[in-house]
Order: C-alpha cells, then structure tokens, then sequence
C-alpha cells in the first residue's frame, strides 16, 4: 500500500466535505437572493398600491366639490335659492351614481345672534313650519352656522337645523374655508346632547 492509497479516503472524505458546505452555501445564496428579489417585488407591488389607493383617495375627495360648486352656481344665477330649489338640484345630482359614498349636499348660512328671530321665521315661510334651530348647549357665539338646507334629509336626519357653530372643531372648519375660500374636512368630532332653541 502506497502513502497516496493511504491518503485517498480521508481526501475523498474531505472533498465530499467541500463539495456538500459548497452545495449548501450555494443553496443559502440562492435563497437570500430568491427572498431579496420577492422582498423587493412585493414592496415595489406595496408602493404602487399605495400610489393607487392615494390617488382614488384624493378623487373621491374632490368628486363632491364638482356637485357643490353646481349648487353654488344656482346662488350665483338666481340670487336666492328656496328649499325647493334646492332639494330639486340635489335630487338632479343622483347622489347614488355620480356620488357614491356622498350623504348629501347642504348650505350653511351665517346667522347673527340678533337676526335669528327674523331667520327661523323666513325659514318657516319657505316651507319649513316645523323648522327650529339645534345646537350644543355651549354656544355663547355672537352668532351661528345653521345648516339651513341639508338633502337628501331622510339620510341626514339630526343634521338639518342644526348649529355647527355651536361645536368647537366644526366652527374652526367653517371659519377656516371662510378665511380661505377653500374646502376643509374637519376634525374628529365625538357625539354630544343638542338643546333645542
């Protein structure tokens, strides 16, 4: 027996040794990169679906305004828009069609405190007999913001006459798109007990 027959199994021991760790790290290799490239697959698939979904987010938040701008055309051209003519303008929007999600259309009108008499009795004129301000018991303003037309009413119950004035964020809202002509959502408003002037 030569030195080299020796020798021969624990060489060919040890390069099975080298050939199975190389098979192995190659495997391993294989699969950080295969996890790397789905890693990077589905965060690129994330982006473009938050890109989507921001987009839409932002189109259902200016697809209102187009029916609300409607409204403020018929203020424009008529000068005075009645109850009536208001609900046949939201009614001709079909809310449910053209937008989903949208509760309803309303104009809120500024009321001072010393004109209110003279507005609950033209709002009960213009076909609204039963017509009467609601509020949070906290309003000491010198003056309201009464939702005077709210339509459809049968998906706002609770919102037609009500002072959001007398609501602190709501009244922040309101005063804000006064100051910059532009929309705004409000904050978060929590529930509260009305009281009924």
């Amino acid at each position: 027996m030569s030195f080299w027959d020796s020798k021969l199994p624990a060489f060919g021991t040890t390069a099975q040794i080298a050939t199975l760790l190389a098979g192995v790290a190659l495997a391993v290799m294989a699969g950080l990169w295969q996890h790397n490239e789905i890693s990077r697959d589905n965060q690129l698939q994330f982006e473009r679906l938050v890109d989507r979904v921001s987009i839409e987010i932002g189109r259902r938040f200016r697809q209102p305004l187009s029916g609300l701008n409607g409204a403020k055309g018929m203020y424009a051209a008529n000068g005075q828009v009645t109850r009536s003519m208001f609900k046949d303008y939201v009614e001709s929007c079909d809310l449910p069609n053209n937008f989903p999600g949208v509760r309803g259309f309303g104009f809120i009108q500024r009321v001072n405190r010393s004109q209110l008499e003279s507005f609950v009795a033209a709002e009960r004129a213009d076909g609204a007999p039963n017509f009467i301000l609601h509020q949070l018991p906290t309003n000491d303003n010198e003056d309201y913001f009464v939702i005077k037309f709210i339509e459809p009413a049968a998906n706002n119950v609770g919102a037609q006459w009500f002072d959001i004035g007398s609501e602190k964020l709501r009244r922040a809202a309101a005063e804000q798109v006064i100051d910059s002509g532009k929309p705004t959502l409000s904050a978060p408003i929590c529930g509260r007990s009305l009281k009924v002037l």
